[in-house]
């Protein structure tokens, strides 16, 4: 699943606000068969110790930035997929 800016920013704001953690994601583009990956990509790793709060408001931090960022940079049609935890999920790999 992937969303185009600024809808892409709604849902990591969403996100954020359930306790989700948004660990990375990837940039696509339109193309001739449809969304193509750019290999552009972000990923944001948990300091050890942090409450999972802080990791959540940094995690969404960074990915709005990082997609402003790439959006000012790079006119044109790019979606957005993020991948995403919940605590408990992250408890369970832990």
């Amino acid at each position: 699943m992937a969303w185009p800016y600024p809808d892409a920013i709604e849902v990591i704001s969403k996100l954020a606000k359930q306790s989700a953690a948004i660990v990375g994601g990837d940039v696509f583009r339109n193309g001739e068969r449809g969304l193509e990956l750019t290999y552009d990509n972000w990923y944001v790793d948990q300091n050890k110790g942090s409450p999972w709060t802080e990791y959540v408001a940094k995690a969404a931090e960074i990915a709005m930035t990082y997609i402003e960022t790439y959006h000012s940079r790079n006119k044109g049609e790019f979606w957005y997929s993020l991948v995403f935890i919940y605590d408990s999920e992250h408890a369970a790999k832990a």
